[in-house]
């Protein structure tokens, strides 16, 4: 929990717990204790304040257990509810381990996690779903109004509230394997003016599941189909989905908005092979080397491919791009930009779902700069995004195909689609700056290494294809050997936090508008010179969802 908030509950325990035994039973979230919870169920209460849910649940006959953070509280529920005892303790939220050594079917969250900051609210739920089983249920409450909040979200009291849209909960969950069964919004159980609750009913799933993909696949396949842009589109949202998560904007009516820079970013990359090829690719109907009408930003991006070719092409392009200078070509970069953000919101935000019933599904938010689309079809692509990518790529080599009349062969345009940036290029520059390094020490196993040393992926490239600088780290031979392509346990991300520090303070001193960019892109956050919690939580949620969605082994070093 946040410090501050937790001094005010330790300095106002009384005045807190009279406040909450004295609402009306039956009323806030325990009006769904049986929606939610299977009768008989053991039950475990996070944030049990002054123990009167527990002792609601006990009332009830579930096998109900509670923890809280301030030690005050769990006296004061002793005190008042004296078949409390042995069954509350105190214990802070997020935890490494087990509360009561082992795990409930049901778990209750109710008004906890609004005061979990940022950079622990995917441990908090990382812990959550630790201590419940499979197929258990989760009830969760949290704020959907708040008035009297200043600037950093702090009450009269210096309580923090982060008040996030519960599109982000539900998403936030669901990539650890829940589901949503149920959802409900009330006004405030006290009366308070400029409040309102929101309750979530979850069910743990063994596996990440299947969802709906029917909006996504009917612009697929129902659209005109009289470019690639569409397609481009949603691969961009799908990558981005994939990786950069953290960037997103949540809106108040339900949506998302994702940077339309953002997502030129990404179409410069995809295009660039395919202007690239000695062969003409067409990528809108009827388009040649000498139609009247060819991609809007065909010839600015031709012009940069010229100018980049004897430097070795995309990779060094992309990176010059990532450190911020772009030298001699900053007027060309910024032209193609220019026009690849207007093809997008004249092209496929704009037409993509026309001739659905339900209309069109993405729009363009001038203000923001964003490309803003339903919060449903971003947890699609949040959670389905491996496949959904892989398929788009093979429809996109499909209809080139069918664009150049059969001239083409689709397994032609899917390798030029497949050409990534030069991963050993990234490791180069990663290699020369550690290679710096007296004493350097192996991220994984602490041991000393000298000149013999390996670039390793804290998220292996074959998950992610990822080559920031921040998730290139050294480590031995034997340990990346050993490591390969699995994902480092929880345990081991943790006892090596210092150290990914360390290194990750030297990428920045040696390369900081690289850094910053790739950061922010990650974490939507800016970097903050020698203070990397919001990195390091970005990457262990990074690791444990990709570990749930792609049922990938771990390794412990």
């Amino acid at each position: 929990m946040d410090e501050r908030t937790s001094q005010y509950y330790a300095a106002n325990v009384k005045e807190a717990a009279e406040l909450y035994v004295a609402a009306p039973r039956g009323t806030g979230v325990s009006r769904y204790f049986a929606e939610a919870f299977p009768a008989g169920s053991s039950v475990l209460d996070m944030g049990c304040g002054s123990g009167r849910d527990v002792s609601s649940l006990l009332v009830l006959g579930y096998d109900a257990y509670g923890i809280d953070g301030t030690a005050g509280m769990v006296k004061f529920a002793i005190e008042h509810y004296p078949q409390l005892r042995g069954r509350v303790k105190q214990a802070v939220l997020p935890h490494d381990g087990l509360y009561f050594n082992k795990k409930f079917n049901c778990i209750l969250c109710s008004a906890i996690l609004m005061h979990i900051t940022q950079a622990e609210i995917f441990d908090a739920t990382y812990t959550i779903r630790n201590n419940l089983e499979d197929g258990g249920r989760l009830l969760v409450s949290v704020p959907l109004e708040r008035e009297g909040l200043d600037e950093e979200g702090r009450d009269a009291k210096g309580r923090l509230f982060e008040m996030r849209r519960p599109e982000y909960y539900i998403l936030l969950f669901e990539r650890l394997g829940f589901r949503k069964i149920g959802y409900h919004e009330d006004e405030d159980s006290f009366g308070r003016t400029g409040a309102r609750w929101c309750s979530i009913i979850f069910s743990l799933e063994s596996g990440s599941g299947s969802r709906s993909l029917d909006k996504i696949e009917s612009v697929l396949n129902r659209d005109r189909k009289t470019a690639t842009y569409k397609l481009a589109l949603i691969r961009a949202l799908a990558d981005i989905a994939s990786t950069e998560y953290n960037s997103v904007k949540w809106y108040a009516d339900g949506t998302v908005g994702v940077e339309v820079r953002r997502i030129a970013e990404r179409w410069i990359v995809y295009y660039w092979p395919l202007f690239e090829s000695e062969r003409f690719i067409p990528q809108i109907n009827g388009e040649s080397r000498t139609c009247r009408k060819p991609v809007k930003f065909r010839k600015e991006l031709t012009g940069l491919i010229d100018a980049f070719r004897p430097a070795g092409g995309l990779a060094p392009f992309y990176n010059m791009y990532m450190s911020g200078d772009t030298g001699q070509h900053a007027v060309q970069v910024k032209n193609l930009l220019k026009q690849v953000e207007e093809t997008i919101i004249k092209g496929p935000v704009y037409y993509s779902g026309g001739l659905l019933e339900a209309g069109r599904i993405f729009s363009y938010n001038t203000a923001d700069k964003m490309v803003v689309i339903p919060a449903d079809i971003w947890r699609e692509l949040c959670l389905m995004w491996h496949w959904i990518a892989d398929a788009l790529i093979l429809r996109w080599g499909e209809l080139t195909s069918s664009m150049s009349g059969g001239e083409i062969p689709a397994s032609q345009v899917i390798d030029l689609l497949l050409t990534e940036n030069d991963a050993d290029r990234d490791a180069t520059i990663s290699r020369r700056l550690f290679g710096g390094i007296d004493a350097l020490e192996c991220i994984w196993t602490g041991r000393r290494i000298g000149g013999d040393f390996h670039v390793d992926h804290v998220i292996p490239y074959s998950l992610w294809h990822n080559n920031d600088l921040w998730n290139l780290l050294p480590a031995s031979p034997k340990a990346n050997s050993s490591k390969s392509d699995k994902l480092p346990t929880r345990r081991l991300l943790n006892e090596r936090r210092e150290i990914m520090s360390f290194y990750w303070d030297l990428i920045e001193k040696r390369f900081p508008a690289r850094f910053s960019f790739e950061v922010k892109r990650f974490t939507g956050i800016s970097a903050v010179t020698g203070k990397h919690d919001e990195l390091f939580s970005a990457v262990a949620s990074a690791v444990e969802i990709t570990a749930v969605q792609r049922g990938v082994d771990r390794w412990d070093g």
